[in-house]
């Protein structure tokens, strides 16, 4: 029987868990360390591990966290446990030239898009917000450049209609862990037959920042449901209200039109606020109020008022 190959695996948030999991779950593979980045303050201020690191702890695996991947504290730990591979999933750091050095040609990423298009950080909201169709895995070789690596494998995801950014996630998370596996497993005829990305094809994604939320409702009812799902884990959609931040968690969109202008409530309804976009009629049904919890507008109609005015 052929030994289990040893992967140290480095991963951070939930995205990264199912690949993980897959690992462990299989006794093809050996996974003596995972490192993980320290633990941050969330969730009002408190100090929680990361998703792979609570995970790979309830399995009893070792975990070693640090913020200095490219130190020779963590080079040391990784050349400690002798790996075949090291798998990088959603890590967020850089693995720099000794690092590298170490372990040619067999230090491994899971990238949630169809390379060279999409690299960089927030591939998957992108191809929500682009209005992309198809989106995908592509496993590859690290390299010093920025998703640039040779591809080894790639594995297609449709994007249904009522796909938003959490469900996609997952989705994508069970692929790329199927992806590794055969990655992994038949690495050897894999490897001969890589191909280089074309870098005349390649897009790069910018970090999602707040601001990205922002309704315009010049927009078509089209980009601002792209908008919604592609946002919808951070930091949402909003929009204000005299003056007031105002999250928008739910509405619907309906033929209904008139000549008002985008951005101007124009009915209130039991349904909701009815609003125009650039081509159609938004129906806001469920908003949140700063400091408060989310609501049905027709709930929060039977204690509070709305006027008609225009939302910025």
């Amino acid at each position: 029987m052929a030994a289990a190959i040893r992967v140290v695996y480095m991963g951070t948030p939930e995205f990264a868990v199912q690949p993980l999991a897959k690992l462990l779950e299989s006794e093809d593979f050996c996974v003596p360390l995972v490192i993980t980045q320290k633990d941050k303050r969330r969730h009002r201020g408190k100090l929680l591990p990361c998703p792979v690191k609570e995970y790979a702890l309830s399995k009893g695996v070792c975990v070693y966290e640090t913020d200095q991947i490219n130190s020779q504290e963590a080079l040391d730990a990784i050349r400690g446990v002798n790996p075949d591979f090291l798998v990088v999933t959603a890590f967020g750091q850089i693995l720099k030239e000794e690092l590298l050095a170490s372990y040619p040609d067999r230090i491994l990423n899971i990238h949630a898009s169809l390379l060279p298009k999409y690299r960089g950080a927030s591939p998957i909201h992108w191809a929500l917000l682009d209005g992309e169709k198809v989106t995908g895995i592509s496993i590859m070789l690290v390299e010093r450049g920025l998703d640039s690596g040779d591809v080894l494998y790639q594995l297609d995801c449709p994007i249904h209609q009522n796909d938003d950014y959490l469900s996609l996630s997952d989705s994508l998370s069970e692929l790329g862990a199927k992806a590794l596996l055969h990655t992994l497993t038949h690495y050897d005829g894999l490897y001969p037959q890589r191909s280089k990305q074309n870098p005349d094809h390649a897009s790069f994604t910018h970090r999602i920042t707040k601001d990205m939320g922002h309704l315009d409702f010049t927009k078509t009812a089209l980009e601002i449901d792209q908008q919604r799902r592609g946002l919808i884990h951070w930091p949402g959609i909003y929009f204000y209200y005299k003056g007031e931040l105002v999250k928008l968690h739910d509405f619907d969109i309906i033929d209904k039109y008139n000549d008002m202008e985008p951005g101007w409530i124009f009915d209130i309804t039991k349904d909701g606020l009815l609003v125009n976009c650039k081509d159609r009629c938004l129906v806001l049904k469920e908003i949140q109020f700063p400091g408060k919890k989310r609501v049905k507008v027709s709930d929060y109609l039977r204690g509070n008022s709305i006027e008609k005015t225009k939302l910025e």
